[in-house]
């Protein structure tokens, strides 16, 4: 296509000399005003696609600028709202994002540099990338930790411009490896706060968004311009600085002076109150001159009403009596509200949620490129008879899934009483904080790796010979001992005795 381009513009300029040539030498006896006015009109048309074909490589700049502004902007603004590290880390991506835009508008008007060329040309957006990633390695012990994660293993979609043939599925695949991290984030905020839904949908808009640009202009590469100068790098400060994020506030003023309150002198100081304390003591016998005298009507043992005013003190310990139930004056708190049962398809990933006594949810739609995530069902049987990416049950109670084969992992968290089916081939099913699980395995995935976590009642049924299957217990309690001789702990599962 670029070829077919510059073979046009080539044609269009001879032709536009040719026309301009023969209007110059017809004499005007010649020419009728009607032809004149075709002929000029001609000229003026071809000089003006001439010149929107050699300036057309901008359109994608400009393009690229509705990106920055929209999805970017969107996402900016949702991460404000969260502030704090969030923030600060998204304003890195906003960054990476206009360094990027800095090198479109070279490839817009510059020819295919030399890799020394290129590599200077991608420096500013692959230091803003290794920001992000060091922005996340600094802070592993924060509770926004998946957050972190989520952008710093999506920032590398911005490395499309290295990839020379298939630009726009490299984007795609930072899908896939954001939404691992965007799961746990819903996983955990789905119920509590909606800005952090929010902030996941709006990362992988996005990526989403990029990929569709890479498509649109960049299909095969980057798309530079065969008719423009040789690239250079920009010099220092010709890039405009990226904003500042929204909702940033000047550090508040130094607090006021407040004046000493008017009021007694200063008690004496330490070294006058120890003198007067010695000077007391050196009086001798005269210092207990200043006692009053306790007389016998004082005392009880010598007094017999002053012990019938004075209850006797018990010296053995009371016993224990546990204290009274205090009622609690807050109103009752609400039964929860029961939301209703949903089956969707949320970009790349089937939510199927908050089903209850439903046997028949079949996901035939799904396909490898897809997620699926199972929230908050219960007694209810999933069947996805498709090869999917991977499957999420989370919170679900007497639940049973059947999958025919998963690419990724199989995660099953927080549940009590999950039947598993694998009718094809999976690779890893992790068991996290869930009491009862069974996990049927078949013919082709008796090699799967199953990991648990704080659980219990752990299952794995086996298919043997004879097509019965054989059923495993997983260990839930372990024994650890120090080893003197790998200077190390070493850990081995118990089994009970009986």
């Amino acid at each position: 296509m670029a070829t077919d381009a510059l073979n046009l513009v080539q044609q269009l300029k001879q032709e536009t000399g040719n026309l301009r040539t023969l209007a110059d030498t017809v004499s005007k006896a010649e020419l009728t005003k009607e032809f004149g006015s075709v002929l000029e009109e001609v000229i003026s048309t071809l000089n003006s696609v001439n010149k929107d074909l050699c300036v057309g490589s901008s359109v994608f700049v400009q393009e690229y600028d509705d990106l920055i502004n929209g999805a970017v902007a969107n996402f900016i603004t949702i991460s404000n709202k969260l502030g704090g590290d969030i923030a600060e880390e998204a304003a890195l991506l906003q960054q990476a994002f206009q360094a990027q835009r800095a090198f479109i508008a070279v490839v817009a008007e510059s020819k295919t540099p030399t890799a020394a060329v290129l590599t200077e040309l991608l420096k500013p957006t692959s230091e803003k990338m290794c920001e992000i990633q060091e922005y996340r390695d600094k802070r592993r012990s924060s509770k926004f930790f998946n957050h972190f994660s989520a952008i710093s293993e999506g920032a590398p979609m911005l490395g499309w411009v290295t990839v020379p043939n298939t630009p726009a599925p490299y984007v795609n695949s930072m899908v896939c490896s954001a939404t691992f991290y965007t799961n746990r984030i819903l996983k955990e905020y789905r119920e509590t706060d909606a800005t952090h839904v929010d902030w996941t949908k709006g990362l992988v808009k996005v990526i989403q968004e990029l990929e569709e640009y890479v498509k649109k202009h960049h299909l095969t590469g980057v798309s530079w311009n065969r008719q423009g100068k040789d690239a250079s790098v920009p010099a220092a400060g010709a890039a405009p600085p990226p904003p500042a994020p929204a909702g940033g506030a000047p550090p508040p003023p130094p607090p006021p002076v407040v004046a000493p309150p008017s009021g007694p002198a200063a008690p004496a100081s330490e070294d006058d109150s120890r003198g007067a304390l010695f000077a007391a003591l050196n009086q001798g016998e005269a210092v207990t001159s200043g006692l009053k005298k306790v007389t016998n009507d004082m005392k009880t043992h010598k007094n017999p009403e002053l012990r019938k005013q004075v209850k006797p003190v018990s010296s053995s310990p009371k016993p224990y009596k546990a204290p009274a139930a205090v009622k609690s004056v807050a109103a009752a708190k609400p039964a929860q509200v029961k939301k209703p049962a949903s089956t969707q398809l949320n970009m790349k990933r089937w939510d199927v949620e908050y089903h209850s006594q439903n046997q028949n949810i079949v996901l035939d739609e799904a396909n490898m490129k897809q997620t699926v995530y199972i929230y908050k069902c219960d007694n209810s049987v999933i069947n996805i008879p498709a090869k999917v990416n991977s499957i999420t049950i989370d919170g679900c109670k007497k639940v049973g899934v059947a999958c025919e084969s998963v690419l990724g992992a199989l995660d099953i968290v927080n549940c009590q009483s999950i039947k598993l089916q694998i009718l094809g081939q999976a690779h890893i099913v992790n068991i996290d904080k869930t009491d009862g699980c069974m996990v049927y395995l078949s013919e082709n995935c008796k090699g799967a790796e199953i990991i648990s976590a704080k659980s219990s009642e752990m299952n794995v049924l086996v298919p043997n010979a004879e097509g019965e299957f054989t059923e495993f217990a997983l260990p839930e309690q372990y024994r650890s001992v120090y080893s003197e001789e790998k200077k190390t702990m070493v850990t081995t599962s118990t089994e009970s005795m009986g």
